[in-house]
């Protein structure tokens, strides 16, 4: 998003001076300054960073516990802000979010707009396979589309990829159309992921992320520090295995498949509307597909 950003700011505008940096280079580029020992290498540093009509700057959160990076930042950002120049900035959470973020800094980060970008949906993931179908031509059967959307949940590059590869297979065996079957066998090694983690895999990360114990999370106790814990885990069991509702419902002492889905459809909306239950979804999930 950030790379789509700076190249549509170059097309609009060429004159525009855009700096696009990882916050991890940002830093090592200040430490670097700073073992120069000389005062003209910091200068060449603030030359560099402030001396731009737009600073891009990706993944901020890296600059916590970087104190004195932080300081640095604060000043660059005051100083392109003052002289009427944009800054733009990408992080994974909520800057109220990022542990050992100086209060300063955090109030100047949230006085923009601040865009929560989420997953497509569902929906959104089909309307984004028709679209590219009709782009390229790709003659392809509906279910095709519905099947690739709930598989491929990860990001649109993969979930365009594995179209493109459907039509591929689609042709080297002579078809006009690109039906269910040919999907299915054209993604064999993309969507077996989801059969590989188990619930138990799900329920062991969320136990330890919560530190609340197994019992307790499948058990009955209604207390919401055990049923945030178990929505999470219902909600994640979904997104990552393929089992039926009422199979999830047997993981968690025997309810019903209207409770797992009010459960999962909760986490959902919070995913929307709550940056840190996302974040929270998105530490799990990682905790899960690095076991």
């Amino acid at each position: 998003l950030m790379h789509a950003i700076g190249n549509y700011l170059n097309q609009t505008n060429p004159s525009l001076n855009v700096r696009y940096v990882t916050c991890e280079k940002f830093t090592n580029d200040y430490i670097d300054s700073l073992r120069g020992g000389k005062n003209n290498s910091v200068s060449s540093f603030r030359e560099k960073y402030r001396n731009v009509d737009v600073l891009m700057v990706d993944d901020i959160q890296f600059i916590s516990n970087k104190t004195e990076t932080q300081e640095e930042f604060f000043h660059t950002f005051n100083d392109l802000y003052q002289n009427g120049k944009q800054v733009i900035i990408a992080s994974d959470r909520h800057p109220k979010e990022i542990p050992t973020l100086t209060d300063r800094l955090v109030n100047r980060l949230v006085s923009g707009l601040i865009q929560d970008v989420q997953s497509p949906d569902f929906e959104t993931r089909v309307a984004i396979l028709k679209r590219k179908a009709q782009e390229e031509n790709y003659r392809v059967e509906e279910a095709v589309y519905s099947y690739l959307a709930e598989k491929i949940n990860t990001n649109i590059r993969e979930l365009e990829g594995c179209l493109a590869k459907v039509h591929f297979y689609a042709g080297i065996h002579c078809k006009h159309f690109a039906s269910l079957e040919d999907a299915e066998l054209a993604l064999q090694d993309e969507v077996t992921e989801k059969e590989v983690i188990s619930a138990d895999d799900v329920i062991n990360a969320v136990c330890k992320y919560y530190n609340v114990d197994i019992g307790d999370l499948t058990g009955k106790k209604k207390n919401k520090e055990i049923v945030d814990p178990r929505q999470m885990a219902i909600y994640l069991i979904t997104e990552l295995t393929d089992l039926p509702l009422t199979s999830i419902g047997t993981y968690f002492g025997g309810r019903d498949h209207t409770t797992i889905m009010h459960a999962r459809d909760k986490i959902t909306t919070e995913i929307k509307t709550n940056s840190r239950t996302k974040t929270i979804a998105n530490d799990i999930k990682s905790i899960v597909l690095k076991q």
